[in-house]
C-alpha cells in the first residue's frame, strides 16, 4: 500500500512538472534566472553499520533563483523505502542481553526541506557546476524496540519493535550539482550530490541524476 501510495505521489509530481515544461517552451523569453530540478537519488552512505535497507531511492524537487553567481536553492525529497535494524543475537547462551529495548530499530517515510546559500560557477559555454550549504529539516517515522522475548530452550528471539514515534530534526545539508544547458538554455540535465548532518541523530550521502528547466 505504501509503495502505490508512493507511485501515485510521484506520478502526480512528475506530471506537473511536465506542464511546467511545455508551458515555458511555448515562452519566447531566453531561461535564466529560474529553474526547477526533479532528481532520483541512490544512497552513498548507510547511515549507521548496522543498518540494512531495502531497496531505496529518495525522490526530489528543487527550485533555484540566480542572482548573478549566486544561486538561492529550496529543495524537497522524500524515500522510497526503510531502513531496517540488524541485530546478531548469541544463540544457546542464558540470560540474554535486553540492552536493546528502547534502541532504534526501523526507520521510514523520512522527508527533508534544505534551504541552501549556493555560488555557481560557468565554464564551456553550456556547463556550470553549483555548491552550497544551508539548513536541512528532516521529518519521519521511528520505529523502537518494546520488549525481547526468549525461548531459552530452543534459543529462539523475538523481538517487538512496536513504538511507532514521528519525530523532526534541524540539521545542516550541503549540496553539489553539475549541469549540462540545452536547448537555448532552458532544459539541463546532470548529477548532484548531497550530504546531510543532524547532529547525534543521523547522516545521510546520496548522489543521483536530475532533470530541469530554466526559465
Amino acid at each position: 500500500m505504501k509503495r502505490i501510495y508512493f507511485q501515485l505521489r510521484a506520478t502526480a509530481l512528475l506530471a506537473f512538472f511536465a506542464l511546467v515544461t511545455h508551458y515555458l517552451m511555448a515562452q519566447n523569453e531566453v531561461a535564466r534566472d529560474n529553474t526547477i530540478n526533479a532528481s532520483c537519488n541512490l544512497f552513498l552512505w548507510i547511515p549507521d553499520e548496522s543498518f540494512g535497507y531495502s531497496p531505496l531511492t529518495q525522490v526530489g524537487f528543487a527550485y533555484q533563483r540566480s542572482i548573478h553567481d549566486l544561486v538561492i536553492q529550496g529543495s524537497f525529497s522524500f524515500w522510497n523505502g526503510s531502513f531496517l535494524r540488524e541485530i546478531e543475537w548469541a544463540v544457546g547462551h542464558w540470560p540474554k542481553d535486553t540492552s536493546e529495548i528502547g534502541s532504534l530499530a526501523t526507520r521510514s517515510d523520512y522527508h527533508f526541506a534544505d534551504i541552501t546559500a549556493c555560488y555557481r560557477l560557468s565554464f564551456l559555454k553550456h556547463f556550470n557546476l553549483t555548491t552550497g550549504i544551508g539548513p536541512s529539516l528532516t521529518w519521519g517515522h521511528n520505529y523502537y524496540f518494546t520488549y525481547i522475548f526468549f525461548n531459552p530452550g530452543l534459543g529462539d528471539v523475538v523481538v517487538a519493535a512496536d513504538d511507532l514515534r514521528s519525530e523532526q530534526k534541524l540539521g545542516i545539508a550541503g549540496v553539489s550539482s553539475l549541469n549540462y544547458n540545452f536547448l537555448h538554455d532552458r532544459l539541463n540535465v546532470g548529477f548532484n550530490y548531497n550530504l546531510r548532518i543532524y547532529p547525534n541523530y543521523y547522516r545521510q550521502s546520496d548522489a543521483g541524476i536530475h532533470v530541469g528547466i530554466n526559465f
